[in-house]
């Protein structure tokens, strides 16, 4: 039918869950008799029978069945045979193979932190080694999700709701809290033997948080299955390809950083560098397809420590400065387009940190921004879109609106927001619940701002207007072979990915750290040789593919590439897997009904 405009109260009012496909979200709501499905932003799926024209039509959206369709911007199809019956809906996936006539696939269902099967069993188990364990402990239900988690139980598999599709069931990644279910067809026969222990892991395998590799080279120390190496260093030449050099020497102190893909083939990874004094800018390393630096090129010069930033959903960088009178300065990576201010923070400026922005309304972005200060506020920056075009120009118009996040709190770490237009109370509230405020990134409905001082991390719905904070700190992440000694730093996460990754400032041993949706947190990298000691970990950014991770040493001027031996990307990462620490979220009934939470070790055997 076309490309049509939606708002939160959508026009084909009822949401299918999971992420569907074209064929799928046609299919699905066919079988449940509407008129009109609509595909819309990553895969969300949408049916109805009524106007699904009533916000107006669209000249164009993101590919109808590509990875992004567009914030409220929605593909709709009209089911013309709506007067026979309707297809069948996807067809459910088959029993995997081996699991044995006694076991019934059940289908894909829904699960949370208070998980539907209450009983989980350590370590990652295939479906057949679930199902069998499961089986042994006289359960009729097992489950298995995520990277091989398996949960056993008696009661309603089926309480949170049942979806489209899991991953691959006996594959790498089920999905975060999507739970393939099978049943004991036979509870009452003997059951079969357990499987059998799995071989010791072969030190090629990637295991986040089992820190055995000592790269002497760099002064690191790695989880098994990693390597490193040096690509830039401070006041030194940058080695070029075909044994060249740069012209001009690495600038000192990197921080703020991501990449870029080029024309062509390759990427721009764009770094800020955040020296005291006017020597201070933007540079970025030119690569190759094949991931080589073929050149070392300046974006800005003659700023004032840039701190961080962030990109944009057009592709270009922000790069934030952090002293009393700092802007952010929209930067094109390709430098093709000369650098310009910002209108996100005021005229007067700030100590300005990191940006993040929120891009699902097309028609009404927001874009946030830290300041590292005691008093530094969260501001959110709405420009006036009304056609829906999100590109360079709109975070320098005049036409917007500037609000500070006010939090509400109604229990010890949880409660309401607004956005004020004070922006005293927006700094009543940084100063009392996030002062020296750094990273700030979102994903999906949530907001996610670190707080140095505090150790924490604000978690805000965007949708719902809520927040609540979780701690980030030394036991929080000591439960693996690394620990998270000093001030978190910058939070960020790969795209198409739900991990979220740390940086962190001072210390004796500086590391990049890793939270995955389950609850798992594990380190990745130590700077464990004495030159590191109170420095600081930054640049933290991947390659467009996510085979690469890129990270620095602040004020040692060291930039690193890290890669996986096994060639693997680090979109899923399988933690928890040895000496993890498991987060998990348990209500208690108490007055207010507050939101405890509860911080778990998770210790499994290294063999």
């Amino acid at each position: 039918m076309g490309c049509f405009k939606d708002t939160q109260d959508r026009a084909l009012p009822i949401k299918i869950p999971g992420k569907l496909s074209v064929d799928q979200c046609n299919n699905v709501c066919s079988v449940k008799s509407f008129k009109y499905s609509g595909r819309q932003y990553t895969g969300e799926c949408y049916c109805g029978n009524g106007n699904y024209a009533k916000y107006g039509s669209l000249s164009s959206c993101g590919e109808c069945d590509g990875p992004n369709v567009g914030g409220y911007k929605s593909c709709v199809y009209e089911d013309t045979q709506s007067g026979s019956p309707p297809p069948p809906p996807a067809p459910t996936p088959p029993p995997i193979p081996n699991s044995g006539a006694r076991y019934t696939y059940l289908g894909c269902f829904k699960d949370t932190q208070d998980r539907a099967l209450p009983i989980k069993i350590p370590g990652k188990l295939s479906v057949d080694q679930c199902n069998n364990v499961c089986s042994v402990k006289s359960f009729k239900y097992s489950g298995r999700q995520y990277t091989g988690e398996c949960y056993c139980g008696d009661g309603d598999y089926a309480k949170y709701g049942s979806l489209s599709s899991c991953g691959e069931c006996d594959g790498p990644n089920v999905g975060g809290y999507k739970s393939c279910v099978y049943e004991d067809t036979q509870p009452g026969s003997p059951p079969p033997p357990p499987a059998p222990t799995p071989p010791p892991i072969s030190n090629s395998v990637f295991v986040p948080g089992r820190l055995n590799v000592v790269d002497s080279a760099s002064g690191l120390l790695l989880s098994q299955g990693l390597s490193v190496r040096i690509i830039a260093e401070a006041n030194k030449p940058v080695a070029l390809t075909n044994n060249r050099f740069s012209a001009a020497k690495f600038l000192a102190d990197p921080d703020g950083a991501a990449t870029f893909s080029k024309p062509g083939g390759g990427w721009y990874y764009v770094i800020n560098s955040e020296q005291w004094n006017r020597n201070s800018g933007v540079t970025v390393l030119v690569f190759n397809a094949d991931g080589e630096i073929e050149d070392y090129q300046s974006r800005i010069t003659g700023t004032y420590r840039n701190c961080s930033g962030g990109k944009t959903p057009w592709d270009t960088w922000i790069s934030c400065e952090e002293y009393g009178s700092g802007q952010c300065i929209q930067i094109d990576p390709s430098g093709l387009r000369s650098p310009q201010v910002t209108n996100i923070g005021e005229a007067s400026g700030g100590n300005f940190e990191s940006f993040a922005y929120d891009d699902r309304n097309s028609f009404n972005p927001c874009f946030f921004v830290t300041e590292d200060h005691p008093r530094g506020s969260l501001r959110r920056f709405c420009p006036n879109v009304p056609n829906g075009e999100l590109n360079w120009e709109i975070l320098h118009q005049t036409d917007y609106t500037r609000t500070y996040l006010k939090l509400i709190p109604v229990g010890s770490n949880h409660g309401t927001y607004e956005w004020t237009s004070s922006k005293v109370e927006g700094e009543n509230t940084a100063q009392a619940y996030f002062p020296h405020s750094e990273g700030v990134d979102r994903l999906d409905e949530f907001l996610f701002i670190v707080s140095k001082r505090k150790r924490r991390m604000i978690i805000v719905n965007i949708d719902n207007g809520t927040y609540r904070w979780e701690s980030i700190n030394n036991h929080l992440f000591s439960g693996d072979q690394g620990s998270f000694e000093a001030e978190p730093d910058q939070v960020m996460h790969l795209l198409n990915a739900d991990n979220l990754y740390f940086t962190e400032d001072g210390g004796k041993t500086p590391g990049i750290y890793v939270r995955d949706t389950s609850g798992y947190y594990n380190t990745l990298v130590q700077a464990n040789h004495g030159i590191y000691k109170w420095d600081e970990t930054a640049s933290l950014a991947f390659s467009p593919d996510g085979n690469i991770m890129y990270f620095s040493i602040q004020h040692k001027g060291r930039v690193f590439e890290l890669t996986r031996d096994d060639g693997l990307s680090f979109h899923h990462i399988p933690l928890g897997r040895h000496r993890g620490l498991r987060r998990s979220l348990e209500k208690k009934k108490q007055s207010g009904n507050v939101l405890t939470l509860m911080l778990k070790f998770h210790t499994l055997s290294e063999s």
